[in-house]
């Protein structure tokens, strides 16, 4: 039976229709995401609705003309991010991406404004969730006239596919903005009333996946969930045993939870079962190989070296370095952290026998992989005794040979990737077909793909 997902990342767009009884990818489609949109300041990071919903309608069109019909169809996309909507589900504003910085502006005798929101709920909370954007804009007058409520990108698109005007979130989703209860699965309303903020703007949560709706032809639309939690569904291979790298412009390292624990300097976000993901995620992740690659082209300019030159290729194709211990130590924090908002990246351990672009590049890579390695060693040992494969997802793994064997260095383990290369679109796939009961629950779905 045939399944499309659709993932609305930060850089791309992408659709997959997949055979969910034969565990394979049948077409997959993948537009750049045109929404970008400059900012008035240099930390803000914003994207526009209406381009991206427009991409993903030409996505989803391509994929049904050649492979219709589908048998239902889920969506993720990036999540933490908001965009506000009037009462008709008509976007009033620019969709105020993860990368946001407005929450970690100063907030007049009272740190950040993230650090004030988190005191002030006794929620832990960061710059670019949901619930701190939103608390933001409303202290600068920021929140349009004409808006009702708020949501993240790919609910809106699900709300519009499914003819819809009132948006509807997963409660993972519903997690990542921030201000909810993770124990009792809702947003907690004193908490943001008492933050100044009015509750009805937070979505309706939905339990599970569920048909929110269905478009014009009668397909199913099912509720999104977040990339994260697709991105584990499709690649973990298990949902029990497997600990999930992640690594594309961010990076998460994940494990799967039948119940719920708080440990400090994780987070725990609800998994669509029932249970949890106890995750690690770094700010900058993945995007440090953006900044080297960015370094590299600025020096080839400086010395007139001239365009032309495939950075990300020759940076991949480099030899896996004979001596690990002998490279630079590269600090990839280069946006601070959740725990340190303050801390910065740096290189250190530079002798004059290491400073060598290629060093250099491994460096980075093994910098990326600890960052993840250490949120990893936060994990109850209990769950990482239990845990025994090593899955991975994410153009930065499966693009990049040097990151996977550095990953698997670094982390001491043989690195399994999945049989699909969009794991994110897969993963709302096997949402739906998990929805429309296909598959008859989720740990079934997590072995679709399986791993190499």
């Amino acid at each position: 039976m045939r399944f499309m997902g659709l993932d609305i990342g930060t850089s791309t767009i992408c659709g997959v229709v997949i055979d969910a009884s034969e565990g394979r990818v049948i077409s997959s489609v993948t537009e750049r995401n045109p929404g970008s949109i400059r900012g008035s300041e240099p930390w803000e990071a914003l994207q526009a609705p209406e381009k991206i919903y427009s991409t993903v309608q030409g996505v989803m069109r391509r994929l049904l003309r050649d492979h219709s019909p589908v048998s239902g169809i889920g969506l993720t996309g990036q999540m933490h991010g908001i965009l506000y909507l009037d009462g008709k589900g008509r976007p009033q504003s620019p969709l105020y991406t993860w990368q946001d910085g407005r929450g970690r502006q100063p907030l007049r005798g009272a740190g950040t404004y993230a650090s004030f929101l988190s005191e002030k709920s006794a929620y832990p909370l960061s710059s670019g969730m949901g619930a701190v954007t939103h608390f933001y804009n409303i202290r600068k007058k920021l929140v349009p006239d004409g808006a009702r409520s708020f949501c993240t990108i790919h609910d809106y698109a699900a709300m519009r596919l499914s003819g819809l005007s009132e948006p509807m979130t997963d409660s993972g989703d519903a997690a990542s903005i921030g201000i909810f209860d993770l124990e009792k699965l809702r947003f907690d309303g004193d908490a943001i009333s008492s933050a100044g903020m009015d509750a009805s703007f937070f979505p309706k949560i939905v339990r599970g996946c569920v048909e929110i709706g269905k478009m014009k032809d009668g397909t199913g639309v099912y509720s999104a969930i977040g990339d994260n939690q697709a991105s584990f569904l499709a690649a973990s291979g298990s949902l029990r045993k497997s600990i999930l790298l992640n690594i594309g412009t961010g990076s998460q390292v994940s494990v799967h939870l039948r119940k719920f624990i708080r440990v400090e300097g994780l987070d725990t976000r609800p998994f669509m079962d029932g249970g949890y993901l106890l995750v690690g995620a770094p700010l900058c992740g993945g995007k440090a190989y953006a900044i080297l690659k960015k370094f590299f082209e600025s020096t080839a300019q400086l010395f007139s070296c001239g365009p032309g030159i495939d950075y990300y290729s020759a940076m991949s194709e480099l030899p896996f370095p004979d001596e690990i211990s002998g490279l630079p130590i590269v600090d990839t924090r280069f946006d601070g952290s959740r725990r340190e908002p303050s801390c910065r990246g740096a290189i250190g351990n530079l002798t004059v026998d290491n400073f060598t672009a290629e060093n250099i590049v491994s460096a980075f890579l093994r910098g990326i992989a600890t960052e993840l390695f250490e949120f990893y060693s936060l994990f109850p040992e209990s769950t990482r005794k239990r845990c025994s494969r090593l899955a991975g997802s994410g153009n930065g793994l499966r693009a990049n040979p040097l990151q996977r064997r550095m990953a698997e260095y670094v982390f001491g383990m043989k690195l399994h990737l999945p049989d699909c290369q969009e794991e994110a679109a897969c993963g709302a796939a096997l949402s739906a077909a998990v929805g429309k009961g296909f598959l008859k629950n989720y740990d079934e779905a997590a072995t679709v793909f399986g791993n190499k």
